[in-house]
């Protein structure tokens, strides 16, 4: 679950859920200067949500690295798969 508080930390601005049909780990997070928020994780199963994806399908090994990418607007996450 990703949580987003608005910057007067007043209040919940969004939330949403980020996941597949395997087990997912967040590893670390940061936000940049614009806004944007990055989760930088692994999967260990298929079904990753995938937006112009590097890699489009879960290759097997034990885990593979993901990077979730939330913009301020919330309206359309961009993730990625990257083999390990």
């Amino acid at each position: 679950m990703t949580l987003c508080i608005t910057s007067n930390l007043a209040g919940l601005a969004y939330s949403t859920f980020i996941g597949g049909a395997g087990n997912e780990m967040g590893r670390d997070n940061s936000m940049d200067g614009y806004g944007k928020y990055y989760i930088i994780g692994q999967t260990n199963g298929a079904g990753w949500p995938l937006v112009n994806a590097y890699q489009t399908v879960f290759q097997g090994a034990p885990n593979d690295n993901t990077i979730a990418v939330f913009s301020p607007q919330v309206a359309r996450a961009k993730v990625w798969p990257l083999s390990q």
